[in-house]
């Protein structure tokens, strides 16, 4: 078993275990997954690789070992792939022009399907998330997000809740039916594109659903609405749903109908004086100690503290 480090320990690759043998595959043609093991001389290999409609989707964790700095030329493909690198040092190089691309732990990267890259690694382990996708899809996605047509790279750093999404997508694809495979290969892709997104790009393309999203949050405040509501009206994920959404406002979506179910609890006390456990219940709360707490958290002071401040301040006027 490799050894991982410690800012990667939480990662769910605990399913990857190197077999003794030089080279074991095991396949599970009805959940469409195979456990492939590798050893060569220089580096050894794992592979979780979930495939369906005839691997035409495909994604999985890959770890290696390499015992000195390797290469592995000639890399490329008909499909696009995104990789998401968590251990491990080196560079593409393109072949046709020699231009190089460094990796490290937290780069992104989005190959291009017509190219072809020379793959270098230093010694020690790499580990990689990666989505393999259709050079279609992969046109789409370029025409339409303005991106060069090279190489993407981007420094995303390792994000927890990135490398917990690419793990729970990864295993919807893995076990949903085939009926709905396309929808989770759907949530994949979404997932791993937006992640390369222009911020601009990403406020333009989203606008309706974030103008949307905000006229659920303030509609009404005695109704319950969760972070799926909200992402399954949008037809997003909730991991995407709210990073765009917090792109836009520069708050999550459950603190922004916090904050404004607050401002209107304000305006209503200022300006009808109804009790306290009257406005618990028109504004959803179980009783009248869970709003008071809530509005201590906010307003630094009890209702009841507020009230009498507002008394002090008509009697001084």
């Amino acid at each position: 078993m490799f050894d991982l480090p410690k800012n990667i320990s939480y990662l769910s690759i605990s399913r990857l275990t190197f077999s003794k043998r030089s080279c074991k595959v095991e396949r599970n043609q009805r959940k469409g997954s195979m456990m492939k093991m590798i050893q060569e001389k220089g580096y050894r290999t794992e592979r979780l690789l979930v495939y369906r409609r005839g691997s035409l989707f495909r994604a999985g964790t890959s770890r290696e070992f390499f015992q000195e700095p390797s290469v592995r030329p000639n890399i490329g493909s008909n499909t696009a792939s995104f990789c998401y690198i968590l251990a491990g040092t080196g560079e593409y190089v393109q072949k046709d022009n020699g231009r190089k691309y460094p990796f490290h732990p937290g780069t992104l990267i989005l190959k291009n399907p017509v190219l072809h890259y020379d793959q270098h690694h230093d010694r020690g382990l790499y580990l990689d998330k990666y989505i393999v996708l259709p050079q279609e899809q992969y046109a789409f996605f370029m025409t339409h997000s303005g991106c060069p047509r090279e190489m993407l790279v981007r420094e995303i750093g390792i994000d927890t809740p990135v490398c917990r999404k690419f793990d729970e997508l990864i295993d919807e694809l893995r076990f949903e039916s085939e009926t709905r495979v396309l929808l989770a290969m759907m949530h994949l892709s979404e997932f791993a594109m937006s992640l390369f997104l222009p911020r601009d790009t990403v406020l333009t393309l989203y606008r309706s659903e974030m103008e949307e999203a905000i006229r659920l949050l303030e509609k009404d405040f005695r109704e319950k609405i969760t972070l799926r509501d909200l992402a399954d009206a949008a037809s997003m994920s909730q991991t995407n749903f709210r990073r765009i959404f917090k792109e836009y406002y520069g708050i999550a979506p459950m603190e922004y109908r916090l904050r404004k179910k607050l401002e209107l609890i304000l305006i209503t006390m200022r300006s009808r004086r109804l009790p306290v456990k009257e406005i618990a219940e028109r504004f959803g709360y179980p009783d009248a100690f869970s709003f008071s707490r809530q509005f201590k958290q906010y307003s630094g002071m009890s209702p009841r503290a507020f009230y009498r401040k507002m008394e002090e301040r008509e009697r001084q006027n």
